[in-house]
């Protein structure tokens, strides 16, 4: 395994792994905003 095809797979999880947490974290903001905009 060279080392780019090594840093570009990490690069690649890395990328999912912060999509993934933005994803829950604009769950989390929309829930907020929809308990605010309701209450």
């Amino acid at each position: 395994m060279t080392p780019i095809c090594f840093t570009f797979e990490t690069l690649v999880a890395l990328a999912g792994r912060a999509i993934h947490n933005a994803a829950m974290f604009l769950d989390v903001i929309s829930e907020v905003c929809a308990r605010v905009s309701s209450g």
